[in-house]
């Protein structure tokens, strides 16, 4: 979804008079991005709980989580440096031409490139007051993720025992804040924080790994159930009404909002209403090709964005003039280049820094597993981002 969407906008920049037939299809391609944060949010917490129940050391956790993130990220970092700087060098506007957010190395001040390099550009402006400036657009997004690690490694070591009722009032402090930053018209110095609406749609993959794999057919547990549920089902129609209403705010990553949380909120209850059928649906030919897809994911995330705008340019100049052709041959293009692209890289980079490689310093294996439940099909694959 994320590479299809970027895509289309590469496309619109190179020629908008060519997107017309496709940018109406590809536009929510961007909700792929919540989509990720609650498969984090499961994900994450599924690493985090068998560190806390085998009172494992939070630093661990931290340091497992520093080490899938961080590496990767500053190798492409290096290397769309290195590539723009080649560009710039003998005089190749590629990345320039009607140029959709690249910056030239040069371009960016010490403040912007310690941002960048820290997975912290997004919220950092809030902080010094000098303008944000992210030199690989899509890792806003991991600027929320490395928030989401800090706040679980705090967890982690101020309430362990009492880790999932953190987590709950993390969220209702989150939710209360920008209710009021909202009323009260400051809503904008929280952008770029996991306040702004980042730690919600978390919070959902947290929900559900919590009532999978925490909850019974107890009293207790079926009275959990009936909150998670009754949670979703209320915030549902809450979320999708101010959706369509013109939801969509200017200057935020998160595009529309509310649409954003109303897919949150939908995906979470799918997955728990899929949770039967996971072994049927991990035995399908098109799941499991996904899901080997899914492996180098993250691969694909760092890469595909400078891929997409290569190609659309070089398609454009190549003679991709009219709609059936930027249909046909410009969008497939570029996804099947940023897939390729994005194999080499986790085959090459990613691959040497996943913590499955690294058993020195990999905590026991969990064998907890609560009576009645199997791992989710979005745990099967964790070790994509363990």
């Amino acid at each position: 979804m994320i590479v299809a969407y970027h895509s289309t906008i590469s496309i619109r920049s190179i020629a908008p008079e060519l997107a017309t037939t496709i940018w109406p299809w590809m536009r929510f391609g961007y909700l792929g991005v919540p989509l990720f944060f609650v498969i984090s949010g499961y994900c994450i917490t599924a690493t985090a709980d068998p560190c806390r129940r085998h009172n494992q050391s939070c630093l661990l956790f931290l340091r497992r989580r520093a080490r899938r993130l961080y590496p990767s990220y500053l190798i492409m970092i290096a290397s769309l440096t290195l590539l723009l700087l080649i560009c710039d060098a003998i005089g190749i506007n590629l990345f320039y031409e009607r140029k959709v957010r690249f910056y030239s190395p040069a371009s960016l001040s010490l403040g912007q490139w310690l941002g960048n390099l820290t997975l912290t550009e997004t919220w950092r402006p809030q902080v010094t007051g000098e303008s944000g400036r992210l030199f690989l657009e899509v890792a806003w997004s991991l600027c929320y993720e490395a928030q989401f690690y800090g706040i679980m490694f705090l967890l982690l070591w101020t309430m362990r025992k009492r880790f999932f009722a953190g987590i709950i009032g993390v969220t209702a402090a989150t939710l209360l804040t920008w209710i009021l930053a909202c009323l009260g018209h400051w809503s904008n110095r929280l952008q770029g924080t996991f306040i702004e609406w980042g730690w919600l749609q978390f919070s959902c993959g947290v929900a559900v790994y919590y009532v999978i794999n925490h909850t019974n057919d107890s009293p207790q547990g079926r009275h959990i159930r009936r909150i998670a549920w009754g949670g979703l089902l209320s915030a549902f129609p809450i979320c999708l009404i101010l959706a369509t209403r013109g939801g969509e705010v200017a200057g935020s990553f998160f595009i529309n909002p509310w649409l954003s949380m109303c897919v949150c909120v939908a995906f979470a209850a799918s997955l728990l209403l899929l949770r039967p059928m996971d072994r049927k649906l991990a035995a399908l030919n098109s799941v499991r090709m996904l899901s080997s897809i899914g492996i180098f994911s993250y691969s694909m995330y760092l890469s595909h964005y400078p891929v997409c705008k290569l190609v659309a340019v070089l398609a454009y100049r190549g003679g991709a003039w009219t709609q059936t052709r930027t249909l046909l041959f410009t969008l497939p293009a570029c996804v099947l280049a940023s897939t390729a692209v994005a194999y080499a890289f986790y085959q090459l980079v990613e691959k040497r820094f996943s913590n499955l490689h690294a058993p020195k310093t990999s905590p026991a294996i969990d064998k907890y597993q609560p009576v009645g439940t199997e791992p989710l099909l979005g745990a099967i694959a964790d070790g994509a981002i363990s």
